[in-house]
């Protein structure tokens, strides 16, 4: 356990460190020295997630499951999520808190409370998760409360990853497989109310369709996606060399958050790509590994959630920025530009390391009592 928890702590940092030079090179296109800015956004997130990370390891997880702490979250995430509603709407959607020259997206920390909220609720019941009442119908409402405004904000990435989180620890707390059918059917058929409600989102996966078809689209959409390739084509295995890239140059929209990762294969070639996802997957292994040994249920609820959380993020975002899934803004973890969305991954793997720290701890303990009560 402890050369997973240091793996991780390492390939967590190796991510930052080269999140960094990806942000700031694919932001110097910027004007006004915004690229430094930027740069300088990151790295100050990114300071607080690590201080806030070690500080959520050193605290057991366990405190996490109390009753007061479970309403105080619960309480942040529902009351902050409802008020983006109180600011004006960016591009058509309320998702950000304007606090004293801050902006922050709660949406990013309400799927970390989430997870923690549903975790305890199934650690609790335990074979109740059986249950109608206990195991489907009141984890439930608890995260449709939350989900909710994000969903009506709207903000299609944030419920699509809030979806997936829940859904995997229904799926660990062993709830019926047929209501869990029940909660993907209705979360499907909201997602295509809001595809179908938002000409903008309809023309994205119509675009996508035809591209999938060999039908050639004149989109935008569709150009994004084409310069997105290009960049992968430009950069071959070795890339054209750090900033020399061509696609980040009004060609690529949102190069420094979105499409990050296609610069990244641009400058640095598919060596680069191929050694994150290694380094992804060395995060998700971690993960899992850490759930597959935690002292309780709680425990392994919150460490899988949270790697499944991270490691859907990182698929969807490549997915996108190679064609095979419609372009939505979800961010790839620790690459992309956004002070919000590195300080909520630190949190995140800051819990997930709790888990290990704590139960090899645990592990250590009774293995002492054990051999002291043999001598």
């Amino acid at each position: 356990m402890r050369k997973v928890i240091w793996t991780l702590w390492a390939t967590i940092t190796a991510l930052l460190l080269f999140g960094f030079v990806a942000v700031y090179s694919a932001s110097t296109p910027l004007k006004g020295g915004a690229a430094f800015s930027t740069l300088m956004m990151q790295i100050g997130a990114s300071l607080v997630g690590m201080v806030l990370a070690i500080l959520i390891v050193r605290i057991d997880y366990s405190f996490w499951k109390k009753n007061w702490i479970l309403v105080l979250i619960f309480l942040a995430c529902s009351l902050s999520c409802w008020a983006v509603f109180a600011f004006q709407p960016i591009n058509g959607s309320r998702r950000w808190l304007r606090i004293l020259g801050f902006s922050l997206q709660p949406s990013e920390f309400a799927r970390i409370g989430l997870i923690i909220i549903l975790a305890a609720r199934f650690s609790k019941i335990g074979t109740m998760s059986g249950s109608v009442f206990k195991g489907f119908i009141y984890p439930s409402l608890i995260a449709g409360f939350i989900i909710l405004p994000v969903f009506v904000s709207p903000d299609l990435g944030a419920t699509l990853v809030m979806g997936v989180a829940t859904i995997t620890i229904f799926i660990a707390a062993n709830v019926k497989k047929r209501w869990i059918a029940v909660i993907i059917a209705v979360g499907l058929v909201l997602l295509t109310a809001l595809i179908l409600l938002s000409p903008n989102r309809l023309s994205r996966v119509i675009s996508w369709v035809d591209s999938k078809r060999g039908v050639e689209s004149t989109s935008a959409t569709s150009y994004h996606q084409q310069q997105s390739l290009e960049a992968f084509r430009r950069g071959g295995w070795k890339g054209v060399g750090l900033d020399k890239s061509i696609q980040k140059h009004q060609y690529l929209p949102e190069a420094n958050s979105d499409f990050v990762f296609a610069i990244i294969a641009e400058e640095f070639g598919m060596i680069a790509t191929v050694g994150l996802l290694i380094a992804y997957s060395i995060m998700f292994y971690c993960g899992i590994y850490i759930a597959s040994f935690a002292r309780d249920r709680f425990g392994r609820f919150v460490a899988l959630a949270m790697s499944v959380m991270i490691t859907f993020e990182v698929c969807f975002n490549i997915g996108m920025v190679i064609g095979a899934l419609p372009t939505k803004g979800i961010a790839l973890p620790f690459m992309s530009a956004g002070g919000t969305s590195v300080l909520a991954t630190l949190i995140a793997c800051g819990f997930i390391l709790s888990v290990g720290y704590h139960s090899m701890a645990s592990h250590s303990a009774s293995s002492m009592r054990n051999s002291q009560i043999e001598f």
